[in-house]
Protein backbone atom coordinates (compact mmCIF):
# COMPACT_ATOMS: atom_id res chain seq x y z
CA UNK A 1 0.00 0.00 0.00
CA UNK A 2 1.25 3.32 -1.17
CA UNK A 3 2.20 6.09 1.76
CA UNK A 4 -0.34 8.67 0.10
CA UNK A 5 -3.04 5.94 0.86
CA UNK A 6 -2.42 4.36 3.82
CA UNK A 7 -2.50 8.08 5.29
CA UNK A 8 -6.19 8.49 3.97
CA UNK A 9 -6.82 4.93 5.52
CA UNK A 10 -5.14 5.55 8.28
CA UNK A 11 -7.16 9.22 9.17
CA UNK A 12 -10.65 7.11 8.66
CA UNK A 13 -9.75 4.67 11.16
CA UNK A 14 -8.43 7.36 13.81
CA UNK A 15 -12.09 9.10 13.07
CA UNK A 16 -13.79 6.38 13.58
CA UNK A 17 -12.55 4.95 16.32
CA UNK A 18 -12.73 8.18 18.90
CA UNK A 19 -15.29 7.63 21.45
CA UNK A 20 -18.25 10.50 20.34
CA UNK A 21 -20.71 8.56 22.26
CA UNK A 22 -23.93 10.50 22.03
CA UNK A 23 -23.73 12.86 19.66
CA UNK A 24 -26.72 14.88 19.90
CA UNK A 25 -25.54 16.29 23.26
CA UNK A 26 -23.60 18.92 22.15
CA UNK A 27 -23.91 21.89 24.32
CA UNK A 28 -26.30 24.96 22.58
CA UNK A 29 -24.84 28.64 22.51
CA UNK A 30 -25.38 30.12 25.78
CA UNK A 31 -27.01 28.17 28.84
CA UNK A 32 -30.25 29.41 29.32
CA UNK A 33 -33.55 27.91 28.48
CA UNK A 34 -34.17 30.28 24.83
CA UNK A 35 -31.51 29.18 23.39
CA UNK A 36 -32.54 25.23 24.63
CA UNK A 37 -35.84 26.24 22.96
CA UNK A 38 -34.53 26.95 19.88
CA UNK A 39 -32.30 24.56 19.30
CA UNK A 40 -35.35 22.47 18.85
CA UNK A 41 -36.73 23.65 15.85
CA UNK A 42 -36.10 20.64 13.57
CA UNK A 43 -36.28 21.62 10.03
CA UNK A 44 -36.20 17.96 8.76
CA UNK A 45 -33.15 15.46 8.90
CA UNK A 46 -30.13 16.53 7.07
CA UNK A 47 -28.17 14.84 4.61
CA UNK A 48 -25.13 12.71 5.69
CA UNK A 49 -21.90 14.30 4.29
CA UNK A 50 -20.10 11.07 5.09
CA UNK A 51 -22.00 9.03 2.08
CA UNK A 52 -22.24 11.94 -0.11
CA UNK A 53 -19.78 10.75 -2.40
CA UNK A 54 -20.59 7.02 -2.01
CA UNK A 55 -21.42 4.96 -5.63
CA UNK A 56 -24.93 3.92 -5.91
CA UNK A 57 -26.46 6.71 -4.30
CA UNK A 58 -30.79 6.67 -5.01
CA UNK A 59 -30.26 10.27 -5.73
CA UNK A 60 -27.32 12.36 -6.68
CA UNK A 61 -28.88 15.66 -5.73
CA UNK A 62 -27.80 16.60 -1.72
CA UNK A 63 -31.02 17.81 0.26
CA UNK A 64 -30.26 21.13 2.13
CA UNK A 65 -31.23 21.60 5.23
CA UNK A 66 -30.84 23.21 8.62
CA UNK A 67 -28.33 21.02 10.90
CA UNK A 68 -30.19 19.12 13.60
CA UNK A 69 -28.65 17.03 16.62
CA UNK A 70 -28.16 13.42 16.25
CA UNK A 71 -27.29 10.66 18.31
CA UNK A 72 -25.25 7.50 17.54
CA UNK A 73 -22.93 5.59 19.29
CA UNK A 74 -19.55 4.09 17.82
CA UNK A 75 -19.35 1.47 19.73
CA UNK A 76 -22.11 -0.53 17.88
CA UNK A 77 -20.38 -0.05 14.50
CA UNK A 78 -18.36 -3.10 15.13
CA UNK A 79 -18.66 -7.09 16.11
CA UNK A 80 -15.80 -9.16 17.07
CA UNK A 81 -13.22 -6.23 14.68
CA UNK A 82 -15.36 -6.88 11.97
CA UNK A 83 -17.89 -3.21 10.42
CA UNK A 84 -20.85 -3.17 10.15
CA UNK A 85 -22.57 -1.49 7.06
CA UNK A 86 -25.14 1.12 7.67
CA UNK A 87 -23.81 2.75 10.63
CA UNK A 88 -23.76 6.29 10.81
CA UNK A 89 -22.46 9.62 13.20
CA UNK A 90 -23.23 13.05 12.66
CA UNK A 91 -22.48 15.83 14.94
CA UNK A 92 -21.33 19.70 15.17
CA UNK A 93 -17.46 19.48 15.97
CA UNK A 94 -18.13 23.39 16.93
CA UNK A 95 -21.14 23.77 18.98
CA UNK A 96 -19.29 26.66 21.76
CA UNK A 97 -20.65 29.33 20.23
CA UNK A 98 -21.00 31.44 23.18
CA UNK A 99 -24.26 33.58 23.71
CA UNK A 100 -27.12 33.69 21.40
CA UNK A 101 -26.57 37.88 21.42
CA UNK A 102 -22.86 36.59 20.16
CA UNK A 103 -24.12 34.52 18.16
CA UNK A 104 -26.28 36.59 15.74
CA UNK A 105 -23.55 39.55 15.27
CA UNK A 106 -20.72 37.25 13.69
CA UNK A 107 -21.29 35.32 11.01
CA UNK A 108 -18.21 33.23 11.40
CA UNK A 109 -19.87 31.79 14.72
CA UNK A 110 -23.08 30.69 13.22
CA UNK A 111 -21.13 28.68 10.03
CA UNK A 112 -19.13 27.13 12.92
CA UNK A 113 -21.85 26.24 15.37
CA UNK A 114 -24.11 25.30 11.83
CA UNK A 115 -20.64 22.61 10.46
CA UNK A 116 -21.49 19.32 10.52
CA UNK A 117 -19.45 16.18 10.52
CA UNK A 118 -20.28 13.08 9.88
CA UNK A 119 -18.53 9.28 9.94
CA UNK A 120 -20.23 6.19 8.41
CA UNK A 121 -20.26 2.76 6.77
CA UNK A 122 -21.61 1.23 3.93
CA UNK A 123 -21.57 -2.21 1.95
CA UNK A 124 -18.67 -1.81 -0.57
CA UNK A 125 -21.53 -3.50 -3.25
CA UNK A 126 -24.41 -6.40 -3.56
CA UNK A 127 -22.67 -9.48 -2.51
CA UNK A 128 -19.40 -8.19 -1.09
CA UNK A 129 -17.90 -8.73 2.06
CA UNK A 130 -16.02 -5.51 1.63
CA UNK A 131 -17.13 -2.09 3.74
CA UNK A 132 -16.76 1.41 3.16
CA UNK A 133 -15.67 3.72 6.27
CA UNK A 134 -16.50 7.10 4.86
CA UNK A 135 -16.02 11.05 6.66
CA UNK A 136 -17.52 14.32 5.76
CA UNK A 137 -18.06 17.62 6.53
CA UNK A 138 -20.69 19.93 5.69
CA UNK A 139 -20.48 23.59 6.15
CA UNK A 140 -23.64 25.43 5.72
CA UNK A 141 -22.13 29.06 4.92
CA UNK A 142 -25.32 30.66 4.51
CA UNK A 143 -28.59 29.50 6.31
CA UNK A 144 -31.85 32.18 6.14
CA UNK A 145 -33.80 29.47 8.08
CA UNK A 146 -31.41 29.42 10.80
CA UNK A 147 -33.84 29.94 13.73
CA UNK A 148 -30.69 31.29 16.41
CA UNK A 149 -29.46 33.92 13.74
CA UNK A 150 -33.08 35.58 14.12
CA UNK A 151 -33.22 38.12 16.91
CA UNK A 152 -37.54 37.97 15.54
CA UNK A 153 -37.54 34.05 16.46
CA UNK A 154 -36.12 34.48 19.91
CA UNK A 155 -38.09 37.04 21.17
CA UNK A 156 -41.12 35.38 19.81
CA UNK A 157 -40.05 32.00 21.91
CA UNK A 158 -39.16 33.68 25.17
CA UNK A 159 -42.35 35.39 24.98
CA UNK A 160 -44.17 32.52 24.33
CA UNK A 161 -41.92 30.67 27.12
CA UNK A 162 -42.97 33.12 29.41
CA UNK A 163 -46.27 33.60 28.62
CA UNK A 164 -46.21 29.28 29.32
CA UNK A 165 -44.88 30.02 32.69
CA UNK A 166 -47.02 32.82 34.06
CA UNK A 167 -49.86 30.32 33.14
CA UNK A 168 -49.02 28.08 35.44
CA UNK A 169 -49.39 30.29 38.86
CA UNK A 170 -47.06 30.81 40.56
CA UNK A 171 -44.39 28.24 42.25
CA UNK A 172 -44.69 28.82 45.79
CA UNK A 173 -42.20 30.04 48.80
CA UNK A 174 -41.07 26.24 49.68
CA UNK A 175 -40.70 25.10 45.67
CA UNK A 176 -38.12 22.75 45.23
CA UNK A 177 -35.33 22.68 42.83
CA UNK A 178 -37.45 19.28 40.77
CA UNK A 179 -40.69 21.59 41.11
CA UNK A 180 -38.59 24.67 39.28
CA UNK A 181 -37.18 21.79 36.41
CA UNK A 182 -40.98 20.49 36.15
CA UNK A 183 -42.52 23.96 35.79
CA UNK A 184 -39.67 24.60 32.65
CA UNK A 185 -40.34 21.30 31.04
CA UNK A 186 -43.90 21.80 31.11
CA UNK A 187 -43.33 25.38 29.64
CA UNK A 188 -41.61 23.94 26.88
CA UNK A 189 -43.96 21.49 25.96
CA UNK A 190 -46.76 23.78 26.03
CA UNK A 191 -45.00 26.15 23.32
CA UNK A 192 -44.49 23.25 20.68
CA UNK A 193 -46.65 25.04 18.36
CA UNK A 194 -45.11 28.14 18.04
CA UNK A 195 -41.93 25.97 17.24
CA UNK A 196 -43.68 24.38 14.79
CA UNK A 197 -45.06 27.24 13.87
CA UNK A 198 -41.53 28.84 13.29
CA UNK A 199 -40.29 26.10 11.29
CA UNK A 200 -43.54 25.82 8.87
CA UNK A 201 -42.93 29.56 7.78
CA UNK A 202 -38.64 29.39 7.45
CA UNK A 203 -38.29 26.07 6.03
CA UNK A 204 -38.14 27.07 2.26
CA UNK A 205 -35.31 30.10 3.06
CA UNK A 206 -32.35 30.77 0.79
CA UNK A 207 -29.34 27.98 1.78
CA UNK A 208 -25.87 27.02 0.44
CA UNK A 209 -23.67 24.19 1.54
CA UNK A 210 -19.85 23.17 1.19
CA UNK A 211 -18.61 19.69 1.71
CA UNK A 212 -15.69 17.34 1.66
CA UNK A 213 -15.49 13.71 2.60
CA UNK A 214 -12.93 10.55 1.87
CA UNK A 215 -14.10 6.98 1.78
CA UNK A 216 -11.69 4.03 2.53
CA UNK A 217 -12.35 0.52 1.74
CA UNK A 218 -12.15 -2.04 4.90
CA UNK A 219 -11.89 -5.72 2.88
CA UNK A 220 -13.43 -8.21 4.16
CA UNK A 221 -14.90 -5.60 7.33
CA UNK A 222 -12.21 -5.94 9.22
CA UNK A 223 -11.14 -2.46 11.04
CA UNK A 224 -7.36 -2.51 11.07
CA UNK A 225 -5.42 -0.05 9.31
CA UNK A 226 -3.49 -2.52 7.74
CA UNK A 227 -7.04 -3.68 5.90
CA UNK A 228 -8.14 -0.42 4.96
CA UNK A 229 -7.51 0.70 1.76
CA UNK A 230 -7.90 4.67 0.44
CA UNK A 231 -10.47 4.46 -2.00
CA UNK A 232 -12.48 7.88 -2.89
CA UNK A 233 -12.11 11.96 -1.81
CA UNK A 234 -14.35 14.57 -3.19
CA UNK A 235 -16.12 17.56 -2.38
CA UNK A 236 -19.54 19.05 -3.50
CA UNK A 237 -21.80 22.38 -3.05
CA UNK A 238 -25.79 22.79 -3.24
CA UNK A 239 -27.68 25.75 -2.87
CA UNK A 240 -31.24 25.62 -2.47
CA UNK A 241 -34.04 28.83 -3.28
CA UNK A 242 -37.49 29.21 -2.34
CA UNK A 243 -40.11 28.85 -5.36
CA UNK A 244 -43.29 29.91 -3.94
CA UNK A 245 -44.27 29.28 -0.69
CA UNK A 246 -44.84 25.26 -1.33
CA UNK A 247 -41.95 24.58 -3.30
CA UNK A 248 -37.88 24.35 -3.25
CA UNK A 249 -35.84 24.11 -5.91
CA UNK A 250 -32.10 23.00 -5.20
CA UNK A 251 -28.83 22.70 -7.30
CA UNK A 252 -25.39 20.06 -6.27
CA UNK A 253 -22.50 20.17 -7.95
CA UNK A 254 -20.37 17.40 -7.19
CA UNK A 255 -16.34 15.81 -7.94
CA UNK A 256 -15.23 12.75 -7.14
CA UNK A 257 -11.53 11.63 -7.69
CA UNK A 258 -11.46 7.60 -7.12
CA UNK A 259 -8.25 5.57 -6.31
CA UNK A 260 -8.09 3.70 -9.67
CA UNK A 261 -5.69 0.37 -9.40
CA UNK A 262 -6.22 -1.06 -12.51
CA UNK A 263 -6.78 -0.11 -16.33
CA UNK A 264 -10.81 0.52 -16.72
CA UNK A 265 -11.18 1.45 -13.25
CA UNK A 266 -13.30 4.69 -12.56
CA UNK A 267 -10.69 7.69 -11.76
CA UNK A 268 -13.21 10.83 -11.86
CA UNK A 269 -16.70 10.94 -11.49
CA UNK A 270 -18.92 14.84 -11.64
CA UNK A 271 -22.53 15.63 -11.04
CA UNK A 272 -24.63 18.26 -12.32
CA UNK A 273 -28.48 18.12 -11.06
CA UNK A 274 -31.19 19.93 -9.82
CA UNK A 275 -34.34 18.87 -7.64
CA UNK A 276 -37.50 20.16 -7.20
CA UNK A 277 -39.52 19.54 -3.76
CA UNK A 278 -43.18 20.82 -3.24
CA UNK A 279 -45.54 20.38 -0.85
CA UNK A 280 -48.81 20.80 -1.88
CA UNK A 281 -52.04 21.67 0.57
CA UNK A 282 -52.23 18.36 2.75
CA UNK A 283 -49.93 15.61 3.49
CA UNK A 284 -49.05 15.29 -0.22
CA UNK A 285 -45.22 15.58 -0.91
CA UNK A 286 -43.49 15.12 -4.23
CA UNK A 287 -39.56 14.97 -4.87
CA UNK A 288 -38.44 15.25 -8.48
CA UNK A 289 -34.69 15.54 -9.89
CA UNK A 290 -32.55 15.41 -12.58
CA UNK A 291 -28.81 15.11 -12.61
CA UNK A 292 -25.91 14.91 -15.78
CA UNK A 293 -23.63 12.22 -14.38
CA UNK A 294 -19.97 11.89 -16.02
CA UNK A 295 -17.03 9.74 -15.60
CA UNK A 296 -13.48 9.06 -16.81
CA UNK A 297 -11.52 5.74 -16.54
CA UNK A 298 -8.24 4.81 -16.39
CA UNK A 299 -5.94 4.40 -19.17
CA UNK A 300 -9.46 3.22 -21.00
CA UNK A 301 -10.96 6.93 -22.46
CA UNK A 302 -13.15 5.17 -25.07
CA UNK A 303 -14.78 4.27 -21.86
CA UNK A 304 -15.69 7.75 -20.61
CA UNK A 305 -19.10 8.13 -20.50
CA UNK A 306 -21.79 10.57 -19.33
CA UNK A 307 -25.63 10.16 -19.03
CA UNK A 308 -28.85 11.26 -17.00
CA UNK A 309 -30.30 9.99 -13.86
CA UNK A 310 -33.68 10.98 -12.91
CA UNK A 311 -35.97 10.34 -10.72
CA UNK A 312 -39.59 11.05 -9.12
CA UNK A 313 -40.91 10.36 -5.60
CA UNK A 314 -44.93 10.83 -4.64
CA UNK A 315 -44.74 10.44 -0.72
CA UNK A 316 -48.76 10.19 1.02
CA UNK A 317 -50.55 9.15 4.18
CA UNK A 318 -51.28 5.63 4.32
CA UNK A 319 -54.64 7.04 5.32
CA UNK A 320 -55.35 7.60 1.73
CA UNK A 321 -55.78 4.03 1.53
CA UNK A 322 -58.54 3.70 4.54
CA UNK A 323 -59.18 0.01 5.22
CA UNK A 324 -55.93 -1.36 4.02
CA UNK A 325 -53.40 0.20 6.38
CA UNK A 326 -54.01 1.82 9.47
CA UNK A 327 -51.16 4.56 9.93
CA UNK A 328 -47.58 5.19 8.12
CA UNK A 329 -46.74 6.50 4.87
CA UNK A 330 -46.60 5.06 1.35
CA UNK A 331 -43.37 6.14 -1.10
CA UNK A 332 -44.08 5.38 -5.05
CA UNK A 333 -40.40 6.41 -7.06
CA UNK A 334 -39.87 6.21 -10.56
CA UNK A 335 -36.78 6.48 -11.67
CA UNK A 336 -33.08 5.56 -12.73
CA UNK A 337 -30.58 6.00 -15.28
CA UNK A 338 -31.10 7.05 -18.72
CA UNK A 339 -28.35 6.34 -21.45
CA UNK A 340 -25.64 4.26 -20.10
CA UNK A 341 -23.28 3.01 -22.54
CA UNK A 342 -23.52 -0.68 -23.20
CA UNK A 343 -27.21 -0.43 -22.59
CA UNK A 344 -29.77 -0.55 -25.25
CA UNK A 345 -32.84 0.38 -23.21
CA UNK A 346 -33.17 3.45 -20.18
CA UNK A 347 -32.55 1.43 -16.61
CA UNK A 348 -35.81 2.92 -15.37
CA UNK A 349 -37.48 1.12 -12.65
CA UNK A 350 -40.88 1.68 -10.55
CA UNK A 351 -40.69 1.22 -6.60
CA UNK A 352 -43.19 1.41 -3.55
CA UNK A 353 -42.76 1.23 0.10
CA UNK A 354 -44.68 1.46 3.35
CA UNK A 355 -42.52 3.28 6.18
CA UNK A 356 -43.92 4.60 9.46
CA UNK A 357 -41.80 7.67 9.41
CA UNK A 358 -42.11 10.00 6.52
CA UNK A 359 -39.30 10.65 4.27
CA UNK A 360 -39.86 14.20 2.84
CA UNK A 361 -39.92 16.95 5.59
CA UNK A 362 -39.87 20.45 4.95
Amino acid sequence: MSRRRRGWAAALALLAAVPWGRAGAQAQPGSGAIESLVSQISFGIPSSPAFALLPGQASEVQHVVTPHDFQSAISTWTTDGKLHAGAALDFRPFSTAGSLREYQQHPSRQIAWRTVFSAGTAQAADGSTDVMVAAGLRIPVIDRADPRADPAVVRRLENAYQAALLAQGPPGLNATPEKFVQRADSAAKLIQPVRDSIAAANWNRLKWDLGVGLAARAHSGVFRQDSLTADRGGFWTSLAVPVGSAIQASGTAKLTLAQADSAGAERVRGVVGGRLRVFPRGALALSAEAAQVFARYRDRTDQDESWTHVGVLLEFPSTFLAGFIRSGWIGVGYGGDLSRAGERAPQLSLQYAFYQNRVLKR
